[in-house]
């Protein structure tokens, strides 16, 4: 369920070229979109943990929800890879056959 409130506020923050790195390394591990999505759950979820219990685990479940979705996206890139090699397969031993069936035919 996405939170529809209007973003109207911005925050900006320095990292190194480190620290950037590793966030963005992060933010791609946990299925974020972007290191800027990644970033703000960070900071809501530290605030939530010092607030309300129950904001902590809508932020859990949008996390969770997060990595589904990029295993998702892996899986469906990983069966479409399958899928083409499975074709390829399937065309090459169609040509075996049918070159054999040349070769015993003449």
């Amino acid at each position: 369920m996405r939170n529809m409130e209007p973003k109207c506020r911005m925050l900006s923050f320095r990292l190194s070229r480190r620290e950037y790195d590793l966030a963005q390394e992060a933010s791609r591990f946990q299925g974020y979109r972007s290191i800027a999505l990644f970033a703000r759950s960070a900071v809501l979820d530290r605030t939530a943990k010092s607030r309300d219990p129950s904001t902590v685990e809508i932020i859990e479940i949008q996390q969770k929800v997060a990595e589904m979705s990029s295993e998702l996206r892996i899986l469906t890139q990983n069966v479409g890879l399958l899928s083409r090699s499975l074709e390829i397969a399937r065309q090459s031993l169609a040509e075996d056959r049918k070159q054999e069936e040349d070769v015993t035919t003449q």
